[in-house]
């Protein structure tokens, strides 16, 4: 299932002996498009504190009661390994912090070349001790992984400049974050500048590169495909509009 990064942040997130919060950003890493870490406000729990959880520890989203489950206790979350919430967050802070909770290493090189290790899936890295995997050296070494935040790119009220090939369509409004995976599908685009009021959605297979310090976007498409692209509903996020923005993105001519 899709969910929407602002519709996230308005979810609570429960640790299993009670509330810790809210969602305030997510960081994913800029090759991939992939949320490697929930930046969360532990208001009022640790007020003026937040903390990193990894998407491993969700055990479950419920968009009806609008709650994200972590199979986490507070104390383990509060008793965790520092890691810097404003980033960079660096290798060795990673290791530190998932051999705390017990759980897998993600990058290529440890445990395959999956979107976490050898799996597609966040979940399949919980109770794995990264030092007992083949190639831990790979994950000790000096490169440090480049966080991006999403808040930064779809921004408080007007996100990244978006371009088709041929001219500047418009904006990053949202995006659209799978669940289980937790890689980053799609971008809703607000693109008022072609069609008044209409936003689009957008796959992060067709972005060309990302000019991160003129915070622009730059995509494979015309101008015309774009308009032809998936209408974006934020009250129709169903698993067969799901379907339709699979099936625009995977046919061989976009229609």
């Amino acid at each position: 299932m899709l969910f929407s990064g602002k519709s996230l942040a308005r979810y609570s997130l429960e640790a299993t002996d009670g509330s810790i919060g809210r969602i305030e950003d997510f960081y994913f890493d800029d090759e991939s498009w992939v949320v490697r870490y929930l930046v969360v406000n532990a208001n009022p729990w640790l007020p003026g504190e937040k903390k990193l959880l990894s998407p491993i520890s969700v055990e479950r989203i419920d968009p009806v009661e609008q709650t994200i489950i972590v199979d986490l206790t507070k104390e383990q979350i509060k008793n965790a390994p520092p890691m810097d919430t404003d980033r960079p967050v660096s290798r060795q802070q990673e290791v530190d912090f998932h051999r705390y909770f017990g759980y897998g290493l993600y990058w290529p090189g440890v445990s395959g070349a999956g979107l976490w290790g050898g799996s597609p899936m966040a979940r399949n890295l919980v109770n794995q001790d990264p030092f007992e995997e083949e190639g831990m050296e790979a994950g000790l070494a000096d490169t440090n992984p480049n966080m991006r935040s999403v808040r930064e790119i779809i921004g408080e009220f007007s996100g990244y400049d978006v371009s088709a090939l041929d001219e500047k369509v418009g904006h990053a409004d949202n995006v659209l974050i799978k669940d289980g995976s937790w890689d980053i599908q799609y971008i809703v685009t607000d693109t008022r500048r072609l069609l008044p009021g209409e936003h689009h959605v957008i796959s992060t297979r067709v972005v060309q590169d990302v000019n991160w310090t003129q915070d622009h976007i730059k995509l494979t498409m015309t101008k015309e495909e774009v308009k032809r692209a998936p209408k974006y509903d934020p009250e129709d996020l169903t698993t067969t509009e799901e379907k339709r923005f699979y099936d625009h993105y995977h046919t061989s001519h976009r229609t």
